[in-house]
């Protein structure tokens, strides 16, 4: 027990960087021979100069029940459609006094979809619905979008 101890730790300061030398028996030090800490300082560094890149995230920041209920249908029912790029669709509530809560969705940064939902299940999955085909078809038109955004038509200099 005490040799695996020591083989965890050595593990752990070897991984952190810290060198120290320990005696114990001989079984120990040659398992510590097999890890090579070169090895695992270059898979570290590999995985540091990679990018990393997530695709299609869906984040919750619903606050209420129903903005729990419908995050949970839109999540579990969304397909995402093909040929889309890298988005990020962020589920937002706002919370109103009453029975009714406030859903908004984001996609880039980009609000496509604002709608009050009623506490029957029915009208969130339906509303969930909606949504999932409001943002499908935003992200199938994605790029023609941000073109006319893009286009000569909106850019100016502010001067009237």
């Amino acid at each position: 027990m005490k040799n695996l101890r020591f083989i965890i730790l050595t593990v752990i300061i070897m991984l952190l960087g810290i060198r120290t030398t320990y005696s114990q028996d001989s079984t120990s030090i040659q398992i510590l021979k097999n890890i090579s800490t070169d090895t695992l300082i270059t898979d570290s560094n590999m995985l540091a100069n990679k990018d990393i890149e997530l695709e299609g995230m869906i984040i919750d920041q619903t606050q209420s029940k129903l903005g729990r209920d419908f995050f949970e249908l839109f999540n579990t029912n969304w397909i995402p459609p093909e040929q889309t790029e890298t988005y990020t669709i962020t589920v937002g509530e706002k919370v109103l006094p009453g029975l009714v809560t406030q859903i908004i969705i984001n996609i880039n940064g980009d609000d496509i979809y604002q709608n009050f939902i009623k506490p029957r299940y029915e009208n969130i999955v339906d509303d969930a619905a909606e949504a999932i085909n409001i943002a499908s078809t935003y992200l199938q038109n994605y790029k023609t979008i941000q073109a006319e955004i893009q286009g000569s038509d909106l850019k100016g200099t502010g001067i009237f």
